[in-house]
């Protein structure tokens, strides 16, 4: 066997790097909702950045403390209530949606895996569901989810 082997492609398992979740966001045609145990993976903080591909194909969130690029997320009212989490901001929501052409559809529904060693909730937007839809996807990590061995190498650098 004389061909040459591309270890670069190589994914590397990162133990406690990626974990299991239940996390789950609802895309609405106005807001985006979190559920409860997407604030206990993050320790239920007061603010979060909400990230987003250019190509909308993830959606990522994490606990930020400057208020000029933060939403509220764990506000006295979540936590008189402990119910769904709503960032309610119609033209994120409609620029989302636009992306995704999900116009015409009602509610959608992703689930998160959390990213342990930086603190974030990261969803595949390209899995979500119609929010009526029975959960059929597994909620464990792909192998793709964890880093290339040319990742790796390069954050050792």
């Amino acid at each position: 066997m004389n061909q040459q082997f591309d270890f670069s492609t190589l994914h590397v398992f990162v133990p406690r790097r990626i974990s299991f979740s239940t996390a789950e966001l609802r895309v609405s045609t106005s807001a985006l909702s979190f559920n409860v145990t997407a604030a206990a993976e993050l320790n239920y903080p007061e603010l979060i950045c909400v990230m987003v591909a250019d190509d909308g194909s993830y959606l990522a969130i994490k606990a930020w403390g400057d208020p000029e690029y933060a939403v509220p997320f764990c506000t006295e009212k979540f936590r008189e209530t402990k119910k769904r989490i709503c960032i309610r901001e119609k033209n994120f929501v409609g620029a989302l949606r636009d992306k995704l052409s999900w116009s015409g559809k009602k509610s959608m529904k992703i689930n998160g895996v959390l990213y342990r060693d930086v603190g974030m909730l990261v969803f595949e937007l390209a899995k979500a569901i119609p929010l009526r839809t029975k959960q059929t996807q597994s909620l464990r990590p792909r192998i793709e989810d964890y880093p290339t061995l040319s990742d790796v190498l390069r954050e050792l650098k």
